[in-house]
């Protein structure tokens, strides 16, 4: 299984009933992003666990010698003190090591001959193997310096393959945090979701789940409140205006929406809007082009403002839908210097002026959308220097049911050079008007939006 997934968070990024601790994605890819309803309170508390131990790091490694935490090769084994009662699950940590060893890219974190890692296995006697094991695993995932790297506890396994579906369990809508009254403000219903049913409208603020006020209440806690399993019943509050309304309904699996069209005022140009790219985005995007293109228009504007990336297949699908069939476009290379490259598969093609929006937000499966677009002059790009997440990860099975997601390759348009750390330069620079710099995209008015009419501006002169 393999994704492009992008860890980069934005706090203006909307999430889908409760953001799944994304990249949000999958490096050949995934974000992550299979949701089941999961064990929130315990994934949190595991959050917590690494935090903790990850900041003691550094004080215990000069005053205790009883664990060896270096992974690699004959003298990086670990050890641990035979008169500890710590117990963890080896096999999941020699599993994590082979697979480093053999498939990442980049260079393990280094310990020097004669010096050792160390902190005090001591500290973690009583505790469950279960839960030793994740953390310990977390912590050589951190270790290797694989920033986008990530370990999955068997506990959350259902949220990332609900991810690669391009599903949630939920009430069905797109959310933003508003510090300002710590209220949730709804930017969109999803399609058929209990909350579309329910009446749940955009601008509507949720300041109760069930019976707490979401201003006394962590994030954590608002959204494993919203979640939980299908077909469990929650109470909703919302504000709307001067009035009050409560929806009682039943959480659903839904489709994440990744996909957003509107024509825009000159009745010719179709404007898309890809949040992520998932394994629904393809048909999504293609549903919303030939819709536009029924209304009127004639040209297009893609926004990948704020996307964080995705799925591969995700991308190269909607590629697919612009590109002629048969078109080397992915190149990807592996440690040991081998290429691969996809290739469309799709019999339709795009031939109509086209813009791409960027910003530093756009990244990873984004990005290879846009630089893509670029090589090929199929658009012009518009907007800011994008993130620079030029590689790929994959997943991996380990044997307590858990998986290792790591970076394998690096990879880039057939045409260019590798753009990881570095980013996307656009066509045209436009900075977002300072008003507007820190708000939400959803809530501004293409009226409002200076690199939306930039790009409007320049597809309008080349017509």
């Amino acid at each position: 299984m393999t994704g492009i997934p992008d860890n980069n968070n934005n706090n203006n990024n909307p999430q889908i009933d409760a953001p799944f601790d994304s990249d949000r994605e999958n490096g050949t890819d995934t974000k992550p992003t299979g949701k089941k309803p999961r064990r929130t309170h315990k994934f949190t508390l595991i959050q917590v666990v690494i935090a903790l131990i990850l900041a003691c790091l550094i004080t215990f490694m000069s005053t205790y010698s009883v664990m060896y935490v270096k992974y690699s090769y004959e003298k990086d084994r670990a050890v641990i003190d035979n008169q500890s009662d710590v117990i963890y699950d080896t096999a999941v940590l020699e599993a994590i090591k082979n697979i480093y060893e053999k498939y990442y890219i980049g260079e393990l974190g280094k310990v020097e001959d004669g010096q050792y890692l160390y902190f005090d296995m001591n500290y973690f006697n009583g505790w469950d193997s279960e839960t030793l094991t994740d953390v310990i695993a977390s912590m050589y995932v951190a270790w290797t310096g694989d920033t986008y790297g990530q370990y999955y506890s068997p506990s959350e396994m259902d949220d990332l393959m609900n991810f690669f579906a391009g599903e949630t369990v939920g009430i069905g809508v797109m959310i933003t945090y508003s510090e300002e009254d710590k209220t949730l403000e709804v930017l969109y219903s999803m399609d058929g979701s209990p909350a579309e049913k329910a009446g749940i409208e955009s601008g509507d603020y949720i300041i109760k789940v069930d019976d707490r006020l979401v201003s006394e209440m962590t994030y954590d806690e608002i959204t494993s409140g919203i979640q939980g399993e299908v077909g469990s019943e929650v109470k909703i509050t919302v504000r709307r205006g001067n009035e009050t309304f409560e929806y009682q309904m039943k959480r659903e699996n839904v489709v994440i929406n990744t996909v957003f069209s509107h024509m825009a005022d000159d009745n010719i140009t179709g404007i898309v809007k890809i949040t992520e790219f998932t394994a629904e985005t393809p048909e999504q995007f293609t549903k919303a082009v030939e819709e536009l293109e029924g209304q009127g228009a004639t040209q297009f504007v893609f926004d990948l403002r704020d996307n964080p990336g995705g799925l591969l297949d995700g991308v190269l699908g909607v590629l697919s839908y612009i590109f002629p069939k048969d078109e080397k476009l992915i190149k990807q290379v592996d440690k040991y210097g081998n290429e691969s490259y996809k290739y469309c598969d799709n019999e339709h093609t795009m031939d109509c002026p086209m813009a791409v929006l960027v910003n530093h937000d756009t990244a990873s499966a984004a990005e290879l959308f846009t630089i893509n677009m670029r090589d090929y002059e199929k658009a012009t790009i518009v907007g800011t220097q994008t993130y620079g997440k030029g590689v790929v990860q994959s997943f991996f099975d380990l044997p307590n049911g858990g998986m290792l997601k790591l970076t394998i390759k690096w990879y880039s348009s057939a045409l260019s050079d590798n753009y990881d750390k570095i980013g996307i330069t656009p066509h045209t620079v436009v900075e977002m008007d300072e008003e507007f710099a820190s708000v939400n995209l959803f809530k501004i008015k293409d009226e409002d939006d200076n690199q939306l009419q930039s790009a409007l501006s320049i597809l309008r002169d080349a017509s």
